[in-house]
C-alpha cells in the first residue's frame, strides 16, 4: 500500500495545480482592448492640415496678388487652352514657376534654395519636417461637392510625401533618396493634385464596386513639357556649379531623326546607350528612353527622373554639354552628343 501512496500523492498535486490553469475563463475585456488598439492609435496619429504661413498662401489666389509683390516674370509660356507658366529665374537660387489658369495660381514649383517658402523649405531634412508636422499616408478632402481619399504608397512616402494646408492646398516635398533632404517643393490646389495622375485617389461618392481612381483630363503638350524639362535640368546643373546644357537647331534635328529611326525600338534604349548614324557624321550620340507611366506633368516627370541615381549622374556629368529632350505623350527620349 505504501508503495502506491507517493505516486498517487504526486498525481493529486499535479491535478490540483494545473486544473485551474487549463480551465481558466478567457478575459474577453483584455482581448477586446487588444483588437481596438490599432483604431485608437490611428486616431491619435491623425495629422491635421497646417496653418497657412508661407507660399501656400498664393495657391488659388489671383496671379495679380503675386505679381504686385514680386514683379513681372522673366518668361511666360502659354498653352492652347489658356494655361500659363510664369517663371521667375533672375538667379538659379531664386527660381520658381507658377502655373496659372483662369488668372488663378494653380501651383508653384520651387527649385531655388533661396526662396523663402515659409515653414517648409528646400534644404530641410525629413527630421526637420517632423519638427513642423507629421507626414501622413492618408488624406481625406472635399472638392467640388465630392469626397476623396488620397493614399500614399511606401515609395510615395519616401520620394514625394505630402503636406496639407488649411486653405485647401497641398505641398509635394521632393526628397533626395540617399540623403533625405528636400531639393524642390511644389505647392498646388486640390484640382491640380488630381491631375498629376501619380497618387492613388479614390472617389468616395462612387457607386461602383471597384475603386474609382481619378483620371482627370490631361493636357499633353509635348513642346511645353520639353521646354520645362530643359529649363529644370539647366537650373539644376547651374546650382551644382556646371554649365547649363547647350542646344542647337542641328542637335534638335538630329534628335528628331534618331527618334523617328528608332520608332518602336525605343524600348531597347532604357539605359544610356551609344548610337551612331553614319550619314550625319562620326559623332556618337548617347540615347536614353524613359517610359512615363502615364505621368504627363513636367514637374512630376522631373521628380521621377531625378529619383534614379543613374539619371542624376547623367544630368550632372560635366563632360555632357550638348543635350536635348524629346517628349512624346508621357515618354522621354534624351539625346546627348559626346
Amino acid at each position: 500500500m505504501k508503495r502506491y501512496f507517493f505516486p498517487l500523492l504526486i498525481l493529486f498535486l499535479f491535478v490540483l495545480y494545473y486544473f485551474p490553469i487549463l480551465h481558466e475563463t478567457p478575459d474577453t475585456n483584455q482581448n477586446k482592448g487588444l483588437t481596438e488598439e490599432p483604431t485608437l492609435m490611428s486616431d491619435m496619429d491623425k495629422v491635421y492640415p497646417l496653418p497657412v504661413s508661407g507660399y501656400e498662401h498664393y495657391i488659388g489666389k489671383p496671379i495679380e496678388d503675386y505679381q504686385s509683390r514680386y514683379g513681372e516674370p522673366d518668361s511666360v509660356v502659354s498653352n492652347e487652352d489658356g494655361t500659363q507658366w510664369w517663371s521667375y529665374s533672375e538667379t538659379v537660387e531664386e527660381y520658381l514657376q507658377l502655373e496659372v489658369s483662369d488668372s488663378l495660381i494653380q501651383s508653384i514649383f520651387v527649385l531655388g534654395d533661396q526662396v523663402n517658402t515659409g515653414s517648409l523649405r528646400i534644404g530641410m531634412s525629413r527630421e526637420n519636417v517632423f519638427d513642423e508636422t507629421q507626414l501622413a499616408k492618408h488624406f481625406y478632402f472635399d472638392h467640388e461637392n465630392r469626397s476623396y481619399h488620397l493614399t500614399l504608397s511606401t515609395k510615395n512616402m519616401e520620394l514625394f510625401p505630402l503636406v496639407e494646408f488649411e486653405n485647401n492646398s497641398f505641398a509635394v516635398l521632393y526628397f533626395y533618396p540617399e540623403t533625405d533632404i528636400i531639393y524642390a517643393i511644389r505647392f498646388l490646389t486640390y484640382d491640380k493634385i488630381m491631375q498629376l495622375n501619380y497618387y492613388f485617389i479614390e472617389d468616395m461618392n462612387s457607386q461602383m464596386d471597384e475603386v474609382d481612381i481619378i483620371r482627370k483630363d490631361i493636357h499633353r503638350n509635348d513642346q511645353i513639357n520639353q521646354l520645362h524639362l530643359q529649363e529644370y535640368f539647366s537650373i539644376i546643373r547651374v546650382k551644382n556649379n556646371l554649365e547649363p546644357y547647350l542646344s542647337s537647331e542641328e542637335l534638335e534635328n538630329i534628335a528628331d531623326s534618331l527618334a523617328n529611326d528608332l520608332g518602336s525600338d525605343q524600348l531597347s534604349y532604357k539605359e544610356l546607350s551609344p548610337y551612331e548614324k553614319s550619314e550625319i557624321d562620326d559623332s556618337t550620340y548617347l540615347l536614353k528612353y524613359i517610359s512615363g507611366n502615364q505621368i504627363y506633368d513636367s514637374a512630376m516627370k522631373l521628380g521621377l527622373f531625378y529619383a534614379i541615381q543613374e539619371n542624376r549622374e547623367m544630368l550632372l556629368n560635366e563632360e555632357y554639354k550638348e543635350f536635348i529632350i524629346k517628349v512624346k505623350d508621357d515618354d522621354l527620349f534624351i539625346v546627348i552628343k559626346e
